[in-house]
């Protein structure tokens, strides 16, 4: 399938790999892109996407007409349906054809039980969407605790 014509879903997009993602996938597609944003009412979630572009294209613009190909989804990774009703959980799942996940939360002075809610739980969520889309191509998983390696010492 050309990805000119998919169906994308990011999530972390607010996040410096997520957002760079998104900038890649806005540039050299002309895909229609679902970003799963934290935040309780749309115009929250498209204050927070607005900002990240401001920022990615250096507050000169040049994102707007791109602008029309995203949806800015309204949910969490670590509920069910990702927080979602049934009926718009089943349509972005029937619509899916490829998925970055990259959500995570990176903070080293959280909890190891909310750690592990939204880095292995979310994660198994987001997994299991994947599993349930019939339409699915491809599943990209990122994950930013490992790309600095392995390291020695204090």
């Amino acid at each position: 399938m050309n990805m000119d014509r998919c169906s994308i879903l990011v999530t972390g997009c607010t996040g410096l790999l997520g957002s760079n993602i998104l900038k890649t996938l806005l540039e050299k597609t002309n895909s229609k892109i679902y970003l799963l944003v934290r935040a309780r009412k749309s115009i929250a979630g498209k204050k927070q996407i607005k900002r990240i572009l401001d920022f990615l294209y250096d507050n000169k613009g040049g994102f707007q007409q791109r602008l029309r190909r995203v949806q800015v989804v309204c949910g969490d990774i670590t509920l069910p349906y990702l927080g979602l009703n049934k009926r718009e959980f089943s349509s972005l799942i029937f619509r899916l054809n490829f998925i970055y996940h990259c959500a995570a939360d990176t903070n080293l002075d959280i909890s190891r039980d909310d750690a592990y809610r939204v880095n292995v739980e979310g994660t198994k969520n987001i997994v299991a969407i994947a599993n349930s889309s019939r339409n699915l191509i491809g599943f990209n998983y990122i994950s930013k605790e490992l790309i600095i390696g392995l390291a020695r010492g204090r």
